[in-house]
């Protein structure tokens, strides 16, 4: 456990890990939620390609369904995701609908619930990083 959270906080920049630290509520959501996106790519695009094209298209569910698709697209395109076993590919979904039910984009019943980070938020984020703020639903911080 101690490995991954180092492995997400690496991705942050000083300013953003302090925030993170200074920040609570939706703020500190949306940062935890941006350290494991830039982690890991899948779930960065997940967040973009479900969660936001879903939402924004009056689809506000993230259902089994609609990450299975997704995954098959990105199994086509990335190898390592073709050989996962059966079980390696039922733990990844639960896991990932776990981080986002912890960072408040989804409920446990699958409706996605989008989180309203202040302006200080979107200031924070590093110049190098702003598509970052392009994974949250319905909500613009550019």
């Amino acid at each position: 456990m101690a490995g991954e959270l180092v492995k997400r906080l690496r991705t942050l920049t000083d300013d953003e890990v302090q925030f993170l630290v200074d920040s609570y509520g939706d703020d500190q959501s949306a940062m935890l939620w941006i350290s494991v996106c830039r982690t890991y790519e899948f779930v960065n695009d997940l967040s973009e390609s479900i969660l936001c094209e879903r939402y924004e298209s009056g689809i506000p569910t993230y259902t089994k369904g609609a990450y299975e698709a997704f995954f098959e697209e990105q199994a086509a395109l990335h190898e390592e995701l073709e050989r996962m076993t059966p079980a390696g590919r039922k733990k990844m979904r639960h896991q990932v609908f776990r981080m986002l039910v912890e960072c408040d984009l989804v409920s446990e019943q699958g409706d996605i619930t989008p989180i309203h980070p202040s302006p200080n938020f979107a200031r924070v984020i590093d110049i190098d990083h702003r598509d970052d703020l392009d994974i949250f639903p319905g909500v613009t911080l550019r």
